[in-house]
């Protein structure tokens, strides 16, 4: 059975470059799911957007990486999904009080 790929969406920054925290937990879930191809992409502000993110994947998880349910979660990524043709989406990260420490 083959493993369905990760993929993590932000929201994106206007500060050059890609996120640190976003990039450090695609890395560190690649670590602990090994044989999972994880790909991380921005909503809006920077590349790579949600499309090319999902560019060649089929039936991915895709993770709103946001703390709050906002239009992002709601609307942007299950469009970006759905434009996409197949994949699923997780709930978005939330605010359980240790996951906000880490980040």
């Amino acid at each position: 059975m083959s493993t369905r790929p990760l993929v993590l969406l932000a929201h994106g920054s206007r500060r050059p470059g890609p996120s640190s925290v976003l990039s450090r937990t695609a890395e560190r879930v690649g670590t602990i799911l090994p044989g999972v191809e994880v790909r991380t992409g921005y909503v809006e502000l920077q590349p790579p957007d949600p499309a090319t993110a999902l560019e060649g994947l089929v039936d991915p998880v895709v993770l709103p990486f946001f703390l709050a349910r906002g239009y992002h979660v709601v609307h942007d990524v299950p469009a970006a999904v759905e434009r996409h043709g197949s994949g699923t989406v997780t709930g978005h990260l939330g605010v359980e009080e240790h996951l906000v420490e880490a980040v």
